[in-house]
């Protein structure tokens, strides 16, 4: 009876995962930040959502309106969002409800401060695939689009700089990319992608200056001296 009572004890364990249904999350925002006052385009991405057209809402918090919400896939929609000019700086809960689906993420939203730090949001464009061959550093705005950075300058008049590393999981730091921003007046916004980089620095010991297409010239190494 015992070694009965102990095998449905086992099956049973074995058999519950089968039967629990994988819980819906948001696990991407995109930008997850803006100053107060303005109106922004807010892509979201879930896991083990059901996003349906007409069905699904968003909802940010008081001052927060979604003006409109496009479903592009049960997994990905995008909203439009208007954020009183009077809202308070700070962190915002998103949840995305359709139906009885509810998915939710503590903090996803940040309402910046006009004139507070220097901010960057960096907004990340999904691909397929990406091989080291598409870039060209030599011509960057043949590049595919990958991101988009905006800056926020605080309430001084700034030279600004925004470097960026490139990196990949087999050959580690490819190099760096620098945007210059000169002479900003106070509360400057700039938007720009990786497609308008001012300059690349690779290593030219390093490995990846072979595997680019095109090279840029840091890839070059410096001449020895003849004695």
């Amino acid at each position: 009876m015992s070694h009965f009572y102990h095998s449905c004890l086992l099956s049973l364990a074995l058999l519950l995962p089968l039967f629990m249904k994988a819980q819906p999350e948001i696990i991407s925002v995109a930008p997850s930040a803006a100053l107060a006052g303005e109106t922004v385009n807010v892509a979201i991405t879930g896991a083990n959502t059901n996003f349906q057209q007409g069905q699904t809402a968003l909802d940010l918090g008081p001052g927060l309106q979604v003006l409109d919400v496009q479903v592009n896939h049960a997994l990905f929609l995008t909203a439009l969002v208007q954020i009183d000019g009077s809202v308070p700086a700070g962190f915002r809960d998103l949840t995305v409800t359709t139906g009885s689906e509810v998915a939710a993420l503590p903090q996803a939203f940040e309402i910046l401060e006009p004139g507070g730090a220097v901010n960057v949001i960096l907004t990340i464009i999904p691909v397929q695939t990406l091989y080291l061959s598409d870039l060209d550093p030599n011509d960057p705005a043949s590049n595919p689009l990958l991101f988009t950075i905006t800056l926020y300058n605080d309430n001084q008049q700034r030279n600004l700089r925004v470097q960026y590393a490139l990196s990949s999981d087999e050959f580690g730091i490819i190099g760096t990319a620098d945007k210059f921003f000169n002479n900003r007046p106070p509360l400057a916004v700039e938007t720009f992608d990786n497609r308008q980089i001012d300059e690349y620095n690779l290593d030219p010991a390093s490995p990846n200056c072979s595997i680019l297409q095109h090279p840029p010239a840091s890839c070059q190494p410096e001449p020895t001296p003849t004695p």
